[in-house]
């Protein structure tokens, strides 16, 4: 995650000197400031970062019987393989947060755009996934959107 926030940093930083508008100047430095924000609430895993936001994906899954959550058991399945590994961390007995390797060098790199959160609620005995975005592609959308000269191309 960090080379592709580094590359992403690159290119879009190319673009803002190129408009040679001070205000995508700023901007540059506001995408950057989250790009940083979202490694260290990422990283560190704060509860909030992967409970909340834009969701993107969700399912849920009724269970005949309470799963085993485990983030070892978890962190094992997932070992990436061609892709980048998932990493899972236990944030209560019944929700465990999931997101992309932060440091991995791995044949297939790409942009990760999402994290979230597996919860199993023992009301329903429903076993749910989100997926929430990634702050910086929220911030990078808004920096390319505003880019535009002509901000009704855009959005057509």
């Amino acid at each position: 995650m960090i080379i592709a926030a580094i590359a992403i940093s690159v290119t879009v930083a190319g673009i803002a000197l190129t408009m040679g508008s001070e205000d995508m100047g700023a901007l540059f430095l506001i995408v950057v400031l989250i790009v940083i924000a979202e490694l260290i609430v990422s990283g560190t895993w704060q509860r909030f970062y992967f409970t909340t936001g834009i969701p993107l994906f969700k399912k849920s899954i009724r269970l005949p019987d309470p799963p085993e959550l485990s983030e070892n058991l978890l962190n094992e399945r997932f070992p990436g393989g061609f892709w980048v590994p998932l990493r899972f961390k236990q944030m209560s007995p019944h929700e465990i947060a999931f997101r992309e390797t932060l440091i991995c060098f791995h044949f297939m790199n790409y942009t990760p755009v999402m994290h979230g959160l597996v919860r199993y609620d023992q009301k329903m005995n429903e076993l749910h996934v989100i997926g929430f975005a990634n702050w910086f592609i929220v911030a990078l959308i808004i920096f390319f959107a505003s880019s535009f000269p002509d901000k009704s191309t855009f959005f057509l």
